[in-house]
């Protein structure tokens, strides 16, 4: 009787790296996924601040892109948030100085409208527990 031979690459350890090779396959293409998608949000924040001509939509005052000095950087807002539906295209995104946005984010500012359009702020002032509309106005591309 003679005793057959096992079939090449199935033993233990042959196992074992063909499934390392194919969880490491995975993670290398959702890095590179994640990568692909950050450049993407990058190239839309910048036609953002293009289109926006480097200023912040809100009080028109000059920002960068890119710089260490954080009274100076452009932020990005989504108009609609994300978990409320909004997409991530220019459209839905406007440019803020990080005040504007600190404001916007605490309930004192509030915008409406479309990105690439006309855009309709609301400066509001808390009096008490009520909330007082400040003044409002329009800022076009």
């Amino acid at each position: 009787m003679t005793l057959a031979k096992p079939a090449p690459g199935s033993g233990r350890l042959e196992r074992f790296l063909r499934r390392v090779k194919r969880r490491a396959s995975v993670k290398q293409q959702k890095l590179t996924a994640a990568r692909e998608a950050r450049q993407v949000d990058r190239a839309v924040r910048y036609a953002c601040f293009l289109r926006d001509r480097r200023c912040c939509r809100a009080y028109g005052t000059p920002l960068a892109f890119d710089t260490d000095n954080l009274f100076k950087l452009a932020h990005n807002h989504h108009l609609v948030f994300r978990s409320a539906g909004g997409s991530d295209g220019a459209e839905n995104r406007i440019t803020l100085s990080p005040q504007a946005h600190r404001l916007m984010h605490g309930g004192y500012l509030t915008a409406e409208g479309d990105g690439n359009g006309a855009v309709r702020f609301t400066e509001y002032a808390f009096v008490g527990t009520a909330r007082e509309i400040v003044r409002e106005w329009v800022s076009a591309v």
